[in-house]
């Protein structure tokens, strides 16, 4: 970190360790409390230990587990240091039993479903490469705990107390599984016997009241906006959200109308600051445009499929016509008609509560929606200091369109903007925040971005959803004079290149281990295939989906051209 002269970044790396360390302290504790209230109902742990709360902890379990936890203050001195070192050597050896254990329970499972011809198909989750991927894990926790100690056989190094320490638990636990069988004279039961349905009445009606967290986004939506106009049998005209989205869609249209306005000016027009014409005509300035075009022609087919659907649906229930015969077309009363009739459907429609419905509806529409919001904050990053580094004008206007319209145009726009505007580091370093300024609002939105999920369903919901887009401006407000005059802007063009760099870094780590995570939770419930699929599910996924995939390519396009171009000028 200090050969890279990146000084924020120990500091960056310190608050992640931190938070992970309480992060997984607070897991541990939940877990191992909640095992020990299990071992205490099946009458394998103290009774007083059932004991609850009004709201449900088992405060004497958690107690316990929080005392056990005061053992990491042996690690103040040096020489109780060395006992905290033995006990983790303990747990450590206890963990990969653990799993072990674990891997080769699953094995047997599989076994007893085969044996008694129960199908695995059949069940609600099912993990790939199996038994294989189980037999791995056996015997990788299996090494891993024959060489948890194996620094005392390096000669010189033999100690007995780390040796002990070590491998307490391997001589330890066979003790305790045979000792049990002994004592409570079990055996091991054979496959076909194996009672593979205990619980499974209580499973299946858990399973059939249960609602997906998708879902609950509708539930959520229908409850605080406009659901009173689906369920009344009178119509209820909701002006505020038609003007809304009436307005929605003029400021869209008059700020794309202003970037390309600028942008042709700046091209035909050229200034001192930008290049002539002749020198910017380029295959990669076609490719961008071509690109821009092609994500606004693709964004406006699948909106207006989306309105039109809408719409044909609103007049079948009304028993209207959706368009004037083509004798009436050119009269003024029928399209003074026709408008009336559209800002009728308008206010009594509910577009984005539906629109909400359906992106929401299951965990692979909702994966497509997701990867939008991963990438924005990364995207509106570079628009803000690359915008600022090259004094693009109205670059407030590419994030507002960023904001209203997916990111995949806007994306596209700022390339052409950046091929036409060369580099200028004139002010850059009183322009650009320090390190620790940019990195607080990019924590700050994948940490409400990683929260989102679980709080959907709950009135904080809405609040987190706020919050997301506000902080999606903060790359753009923080700029001089603000920040000069607190005295916290990069103080050197070294200074802030570092925080830019840093600061995107982090953005796009952030990026990848939620896109990890959340791909993960969707393959849980549907297969790879359904997923991909998904995108042409309806109108409003394909918008989002889409504007995704059309991002990734002009990322790439990019990046690849930006190569070739560096590549031609150093031959």
């Amino acid at each position: 970190m200090i050969r890279l002269r990146i000084r924020v970044l120990p500091d960056i790396v310190n608050a992640l360790v931190l938070s992970a360390a309480f992060s997984a302290g607070n897991s541990y504790v939940y877990c191992a409390s909640r095992s020990l209230f299990g071992l205490a109902l099946e009458g394998r742990a103290p009774k007083v230990l059932t004991k609850c709360t009004r709201n449900g902890v088992p405060i004497y379990c958690v107690l316990f587990v929080l005392v056990i936890s005061l053992l990491s203050f042996l690690q103040v001195t040096s020489g109780t240091a060395q006992v905290l070192r033995w006990f983790v050597s303990v747990i450590t050896a206890s963990q990969l039993i653990n799993f072990a254990v674990i891997a080769f329970t699953f094995t047997r499972f599989k076994k007893a479903c085969e044996a008694q011809g129960i199908s695995r198909d059949s069940l609600p989750y099912k993990g790939i490469l199996q038994p294989y991927l189980a037999w791995y894990a056996f015997a990788g926790c299996v090494v891993m705990t024959l060489l948890n100690g194996f620094p005392v056989f390096i000669k010189g190094n033999w100690a007995i107390a780390s040796f002990f320490f070590s491998y307490t638990m391997v001589g330890v636990f066979p003790v305790l599984y045979f000792g049990w069988k002994l004592l409570k004279r079990t055996s091991v039961i054979k496959l076909q016997d194996v009672d593979l349905l205990q619980d499974v009445a209580e499973i299946d009606e858990y399973t059939r009241n249960f609602t997906p967290s998708p879902a609950r986004v509708r539930d959520y939506i229908s409850k605080h906006t406009m659901a009173s106009i689906m369920t009344s049998s009178e119509p209820v005209h909701n002006i505020m959200g038609a003007t809304i989205f009436v307005g929605y869609v003029l400021a869209a249209l008059y700020l794309s109308i202003l970037i390309v306005i600028d942008l042709h000016r700046s091209y035909i027009a050229p200034t001192s600051s930008t290049p002539s014409k002749a020198q910017r005509i380029s295959s990669r300035l076609q490719i961008f445009v071509a690109l821009a075009v092609l994500s606004f022609s693709t964004l406006s087919y699948h909106m207006l499929s989306y309105l039109i659907y809408a719409y044909q649906e609103w007049v079948t229930v009304k028993n209207l016509e959706a368009l004037p015969k083509s004798s009436d077309l050119f009269t003024l009363s029928t399209w003074q008609s026709l408008l009336r009739q559209i800002w009728q459907w308008l206010t009594e429609s509910t577009l984005f509560l539906n629109f909400a419905e359906t992106i929401c509806e299951n965990s692979a529409n909702f994966w497509w929606t997701q990867q939008a919001l991963f990438v924005s904050m990364a995207s509106a990053l570079f628009i803000s200091i690359e915008g600022t580094r090259r004094q693009i004008p109205h670059l407030w206007a590419y994030l507002a369109v960023g904001q209203i319209l997916p990111i995949s145009f806007a994306q596209n726009l700022f390339f052409v903007a950046m091929i036409i505007f060369p580099i200028s580091d004139e002010g850059l370093a009183t322009q650009i925040p320090g390190p620790v300024t940019q990195c607080l609002p990019i924590a700050a939105y994948y940490i409400l971005l990683a929260r989102a999920p679980s709080s959907i369903g709950k009135p904080i919901f809405m609040s987190i959803i706020v919050l997301l887009r506000m902080l999606l401006l903060f790359p753009f407000l923080f700029r001089t004079p603000v920040f000069k005059a607190l005295g916290i802007a990069s103080t050197s063009m070294q200074s802030a290149q570092s925080g830019y760099t840093t600061a995107y870094i982090l953005a796009l780590l952030c990026s990848a281990v939620l896109f990890v995570q959340q791909t993960a939770w969707a393959l849980r419930q549907h297969k790879v295939g359904d997923i991909l699929m998904a995108v042409n599910s309806s109108p409003a996924v394909s918008a989002l989906g889409y504007d995704f995939i059309l991002y990734v390519v002009s990322c790439a396009a990019w990046f690849l051209t930006s190569h070739k171009e560096q590549s031609v000028k150093a031959a």
